[in-house]
């Protein structure tokens, strides 16, 4: 039995998805409690306050080596679930490293920041099907730009417009919720770390520096102070989620009404079982909008307990902590459900345009009212050619005449000595609203763009091109180092990323995915940049990143990017761009803030490849 539909079996498939599910399954969360763990290990051991080898022990440890179920059950005796973890772990770590283990950290420290994981993974999800979306409408718009159909308001007939207009009303509903995940992605996307009560005292003067090389080796950013009690980052979230489920219900809203039986305009895409009645065989009930709909309706009872914990008491609150478990996980999931549905509207809605162009005609010409009494208004003035095409309008719903008819028989409108031939002409109306796509597309184009929506060419770069032999080092030459800036986004000054340009090498390893190491450039001489296979392997295995720390037999190491073409993650900061030209490659990251001076920016890579290697 399940308390929740998301995660019933039964309901589940319908109101979410199963990769949002895996996002925020009970694997997913032990795996980055692990992770979070071996990050402050890793930190600490740079200082001396930890053993080298406890981060490594840690990262040995799977999701699946801890009985979870077990630690579910002494989680309702202690009262969070990182108790039992903790102590699951210390009891797989030796005498020697578990002393050193969970140092200078609390509970909240260790679900805070595993949620942070979790979250920056659901966000990506996320994007991929914002992306779509935002793909779908805007070929629709674009390619229904001049296709008539009734503008709607009160649910009756008001003017004449276009439905590519209509898609971008939609489009850009969308897109401006969207537009907002970059900036949003940067305030959520920070490490919690604070101790008891926020301050990391155990940890001495230590504290700040233990904290920031936490934070770098999770990819996360930092805060001026801990964020135990201060929980508006986590209402905003959902917040924007309810946003997002706003704007897609919109849609959905629209689409169900125009997909009814008497207007019949739009259809969504129909497979065998889909929207179907275990009454009424000839049934295609619109399935898609029903779920986004659903979502919405439920994801504001959500966000509001999400509300209700920022009023958190002191250093650590009793109840609303705990109360944010429940909310945010699941309105991720009813997002992600509804994200599904409205990619599957985007891409493939079914747009009847003869139904379109005969329902404008349904109402007898009352679309075209508005044009008329414009005609007539320069002759009678506004508020009497107003009344005239009112009253008009009534004789056409008492008489069954087209407006066009009954004004032709009034004397008041053949005394204005008005032409309104014109007025029941269909183009100015579609042209008017056609003329609002091209402004509509190129605010979503430039939305994506943030988003870092691009057509990710970088695929075709595959891994068997640069083929391993026995001999080969893991980290191969392939690619050297041309220029390694950092651009900033509000001015677009770039700099050199580290000052002085290091000397860079980027190949694949055996294990498919592609490396990246640098290596200072005022410390060895070119000859000895490429490392050995032995050296290569320690490197790849120990996962060090951290600058100007780590040494790789005599050279010293100041950074070492991991580009996994499933994550899509280069050290701390997510690839975006890839472009391959010739012989150049070229990545781009999505915009982050910096640590230092707190601007947003990205950074570009340049490589070249390395002939005959």
């Amino acid at each position: 039995m399940s308390f929740s539909p998301l995660d019933s079996e039964l309901f589940g498939p319908l109101f979410t998805t199963d990769a949002m599910r895996s996002c925020f399954s009970d694997r997913a969360w032990i795996g980055s409690m692990l992770a979070v763990e071996a990050a402050l290990a890793r930190s600490e051991s740079r200082l001396g306050l930890a053993p080298d080898a406890l981060g490594p022990a840690i990262e040995a440890i799977r999701p699946e080596d801890l009985d979870i179920a077990a630690l579910g059950v002494r989680a309702a005796v202690a009262g969070v679930p990182t108790i039992p973890f903790v102590q699951a772990v210390q009891a797989r770590l030796t005498a020697g490293l578990e002393r050193s283990f969970h140092k200078g950290a609390t509970t909240q420290d260790i679900i805070d920041t595993a949620l942070v994981l979790r979250v920056r993974d659901a966000l990506e999800l996320i994007t991929v099907d914002l992306d779509a979306i935002i793909h779908g409408l805007s070929r629709m718009a674009d390619r229904h730009r001049a296709t008539p159909c009734v503008g709607r308001s009160y649910g009756q007939h008001a003017a004449p417009l276009s439905f590519g207009y209509k898609a971008a009303v939609w489009l850009t509903g969308i897109a401006d919720v969207a537009d907002r995940l970059p900036d949003l992605r940067t305030r959520l996307l920070v490490a919690s770390l604070g101790g008891p009560v926020g301050t990391l005292a155990s940890l001495g003067e230590d504290g700040l520096l233990v904290l920031e090389g936490f934070a770098y080796e999770l990819g996360l950013g930092v805060t001026p102070l801990c964020w135990h009690t201060n929980r508006g980052r986590m209402a905003e979230a959902g917040a924007w989620l309810v946003q997002l489920t706003g704007a897609l219900a919109k849609m959905a809203t629209d689409v169900v009404h125009l997909a009814s039986t008497e207007v019949g305009e739009v259809a969504e895409p129909h497979m065998p079982g889909r929207g179907g009645s275990s009454a009424m065989p000839h049934k295609r009930n619109p399935v898609g909008s029903t779920v986004i709909l659903a979502a919405h309706a439920a994801a504001k009872g959500h966000v509001s307990t999400l509300f209700e914990a920022m009023a958190a008491a002191h250093e650590r609150p009793a109840g609303l902590w705990h109360a944010e478990w429940n909310a945010l996980p699941s309105l991720f999931g009813l997002v992600s459900g509804a994200l599904r549905e409205a990619r599957t509207l985007a891409e493939g809605l079914v747009v009847d345009a003869d139904r379109m162009r005969a329902n404008i005609d349904l109402t007898h010409g009352l679309l075209f009212a508005d044009a008329a009494a414009g005609r007539l208004g320069a002759s009678l003035g506004r508020e009497t050619a107003h009344r005239l095409v009112e009253q008009a309008a009534e004789d056409v719903r008492q008489t069954g005449a087209t407006l066009a008819e009954v004004l032709a028989r009034s004397q008041a409108a053949r005394d204005a000595g008005v032409d309104l031939t014109g007025a029941f002409d269909l183009a100015p109306a579609v042209a008017a609203a056609a003329r609002w796509v091209d402004p509509a597309l190129r605010h979503a184009a430039a939305i994506r763009e943030r988003l870092g929506a691009k057509d990710q060419r970088s695929a075709t770069i595959e891994q068997q091109e640069v083929p391993l032999t026995q001999n080969a080092s893991p980290v191969l030459g392939t690619w050297k180092l041309r220029s390694y800036e950092r651009e900033e986004i509000a001015t677009g000054r770039r700099h050199d990323q580290f000052g002085a340009k290091p000397d860079g090498y980027l190949g694949y390893a055996p294990d498919g995915r592609m490396y990246a190491i640098f290596i200072r450039q005022d410390r060895i001489t070119p000859r000895d940049v490429v490392p050995t296979e032995e050296e290569g392997v320690q490197l790849l295995g120990s996962m060090v990143a951290y600058a100007g720390t780590y040494t790789l037999g005599d050279k010293q190491v100041i950074h070492h990017i991991d580009i996994s073409w499933n994550q899509g993650w280069t050290g701390t900061d997510q690839v975006r761009f890839f472009e391959l030209d010739g012989d150049t490659l070229t990545i781009t990251t999505a915009p982050y803030r910096s640590h230092q001076d707190g601007r947003e920016g990205r950074s570009i890579l340049v490589w070249d490849r390395v002939p005959g290697r």
